[in-house]
C-alpha cells in the first residue's frame, strides 16, 4: 500500500502528537505576544506623549518587559519541542522504511527555523488583520504587497541572480509606501500618528515567516524529496518480536538461478541473470567497482528487492526438497548503511526488539568480539543510540552492527561492505568471525572492496553493470586476472 507525500508526512507527524500539540499552543501564545510591540508603539505615541505621563510610560514598559520575558521562554520551549518532533518523526520514518539519509533530511528540516516559520505562516493573516483594524486601506495595501513579495520570492528561487536586487528594492519601496499611505491618512484625520509605526511593524511581522521559509528552501526541498521517495515505496510491515534462530535443514545449499531484480516498482532489472550455488561452510565474496551490483545482490537476497525473473531457493541436499528463501526465518543481515532506529544498544543488536533476549544478545556480542567494548561504554548495553549510531564512533557502530547480523545464530549471513568503516582491529575481528562461522557449518555472502576480506572467501562473484563477469573458486578467479591485478590484491591484503 502506498500513500502520497502529504499523507506520509501527516502519518509521520502523528508519532509525536503530544509534542506537536504543545508546540501549536506555544506558537499561538508566541504570535499573540508579537502584537505587544505594535500596541506599545501605538500607545506611547498616541497616549503617553500626549499626556506626558511618566507613570503611564513606566507601567506600559513594565508590561512589555513581562511580555518579552514570556515570549522568550515560550519561544525557547517551542524550539526545543521542534527538536523532539524532528527526532520522533525521523524515527517513525525509519520504521516505515526510510533510509538514514531520508530520515536525516526530515530531521534537519523539522529542527530548523523553517519548521516554526511554517507553523507561523497562518498568523501572517492575523498581522494583516491588525493592519486592517488600523485602517482598511492599510490592510488592502499590506495584503497586496505581501502577495507581490511572496510571488517574487518564489520566482527568485528559480532565477536568484537576476531578481535579488529587484526584491530588495521592492521591499524598501513597500515599507516606504506604507509609511507614506499612513502619513496621508494622518493628514486626512483618519489615522493617528502612532499608527504609522505600528503599521510598519505589523507588516514586518506578516512577512517574516515567508523570509525564513525562503532562506531554508534547500532543507525543505530535501525533506520533500525524501517524503516523495518514501511515498513511492510500499509501507513495510510493523516489526514484531526479535528474530528467532534460522531453522534450515541440515546441509542446505542456497541455489540462485538466472536471477534478475530491481528496486520496488522498477520495470527494468538492475541485476541481470545471476546464478550461483552456496553450500554450507562456504563464503562467497562479491567483488566489483562502485555501482557494479554488489548491494543489489544483498538487497534481493534479503527480500528488499523483488525478483523479476529467475529464482532462488534452499535445496536440502540428499532430501532433494527446495524451500523458498522468503519462507525461512530471518537471515543474518548487515546493510551498507545500518540504522539504530533510536533503540537501546541491546535492542539494536536484537533486531529492534524492545524486550531483547539477554542471553542471545550477549552471545552475539561475544561472537562479534565487541562484548568488552560495550561494557566499557558508560551505560553499557543500555546505551541509547541515535539513528546514525551516535554517541558511538562510526567504527564502533559498524562492529556492533555486525553483532546484530549474527544475533540468533543464523546459518546464512548477508554482509554488505561490513569492513568499510573498520579499523585494523575491527577488520581482524570480522575475519575471525567469518572463519568461525564457516567452521560452524554456516555460509555467508560478503560484498566488499577490501582485498584482505576477499581473501577470506572461498568463492568470488565479480560483477560489472549488474552482470556477472567472473565467478568460481577464489584461486581460479584470481588466476584468470592479470599478474598485475593479482599482485595488487595480495599487496592490499598485506597492507
Amino acid at each position: 500500500m502506498r500513500a502520497s507525500a502529504t499523507q506520509m508526512f501527516i502519518r509521520l507527524l502523528t508519532s509525536s502528537g503530544r509534542a506537536l500539540l504543545w508546540q501549536a499552543l506555544f506558537s499561538c501564545a508566541v504570535n499573540l505576544l508579537l502584537f505587544t510591540g505594535p500596541l506599545y508603539l501605538l500607545l506611547v505615541y498616541d497616549r503617553v506623549l500626549i499626556a506626558r505621563s511618566g507613570v503611564m510610560l513606566i507601567s506600559l514598559s513594565l508590561a512589555v518587559a513581562g511580555a518579552s520575558l514570556a515570549f522568550g521562554l515560550l519561544d525557547l520551549a517551542r524550539t526545543r519541542l521542534a527538536g523532539v518532533i524532528a527526532a520522533e518523526t525521523a524515527l517513525a520514518a525509519i520504521r516505515r522504511g526510510a533510509s538514514p539519509a531520508e530520515a536525516a533530511a526530515l530531521r534537519a528540516a523539522l529542527a530548523s527555523p523553517a519548521a516554526l516559520a511554517l507553523v507561523d505562516l497562518p498568523w501572517s493573516l492575523m498581522f494583516l488583520g491588525g493592519l486592517a483594524v488600523l485602517h482598511p486601506l492599510l490592510g488592502v495595501a499590506g495584503l497586496s504587497a505581501l502577495v507581490l513579495l511572496v510571488a517574487l520570492q518564489a520566482v527568485r528561487g528559480q532565477r536568484p541572480d537576476r531578481l535579488a536586487a529587484v526584491q530588495r528594492a521592492l521591499r524598501m519601496a513597500v515599507f516606504s509606501g506604507l509609511v507614506g499611505l499612513g502619513a496621508w491618512l494622518v493628514m486626512e484625520g483618519a489615522l493617528s500618528g502612532g499608527a504609522i509605526f505600528a503599521a510598519s511593524l505589523l507588516f514586518g511581522r506578516a512577512l517574516a515567516p515567508f523570509d525564513v521559509v525562503t532562506a531554508h528552501g534547500p532543507l525543505l526541498a530535501a525533506a520533500g524529496r525524501a517524503l516523495t521517495a518514501m511515498s513511492a515505496r510500499p509501507v513495510p510491515q510493523e516489526k514484531g518480536r526479535a528474530r528467532e534462530p534460522a531453522t534450515l535443514p541440515a546441509g542446505s545449499t542456497l541455489q540462485v538461478r538466472q536471477m534478475s531484480s530491481g528496486p520496488p516498482g522498477a520495470r527494468t532489472p538492475v541485476l541481470q541473470d545471476i546464478s550461483f550455488d552456496l553450500p554450507p561452510s562456504r563464503i562467497l565474496g562479491l567483488a566489483g567497482d562502485a555501482g557494479a551490483g554488489k548491494t543489489a545482490v544483498i538487497r534481493t537476497l534479503a527480500g528488499d528487492w523483488p525478483v523479476l525473473r529467475g529464482g532462488l531457493a534452499f535445496h536440502a541436499g540428499q532430501a532433494g526438497s527446495s524451500v523458498a528463501l522468503r519462507s525461512l526465518s530471518p537471515i543474518g543481515l548487515l546493510a551498507q548503511s545500518p540504522s539504530a532506529e533510536g533503540a537501546g544498544l541491546a535492542g539494536f543488536i536484537a533486531g529492534g526488539s524492545e524486550s531483547p533476549d539477554a542471553e542471545a544478545v550477549l552471545r552475539a556480542a561475544r561472537r562479534a568480539g565487541v562484548h568488552d567494548r560495550i561494557l566499557a561504554l558508560p551505560d553499557g548495553y543500555r546505551t541509547r543510540l541515535m539513528p546514525d549510531g551516535a554517541p558511538l564512533s562510526r567504527a564502533q557502530f559498524a562492529e556492533i552492527a555486525l553483532a546484530r547480523a549474527v544475533y540468533g545464530d543464523p546459518q546464512l549471513l548477508l554482509l554488505d561492505e561490513p569492513d568499510a568503516a573498520l579499523d585494523a582491529e575491527g577488520l581482524a575481528r570480522l575475519h575471525r568471525l567469518l572463519r568461525q562461522h564457516r567452521a560452524d557449518g554456516g555460509s555467508a555472502i560478503v560484498a566488499t572492496k577490501r582485498a584482505s576480506t576477499l581473501l577470506c572467501c572461498d568463492d568470488l562473484l565479480v560483477l560489472s553493470g549488474g552482470r556477472a563477469v567472473a565467478q568460481g573458486p577464489r584461486p581460479q578467479v584470481l588466476g584468470r586476472t592479470t599478474g598485475q591485478s593479482r599482485q595488487a590484491v595480495h599487496d592490499k591484503a598485506r597492507g
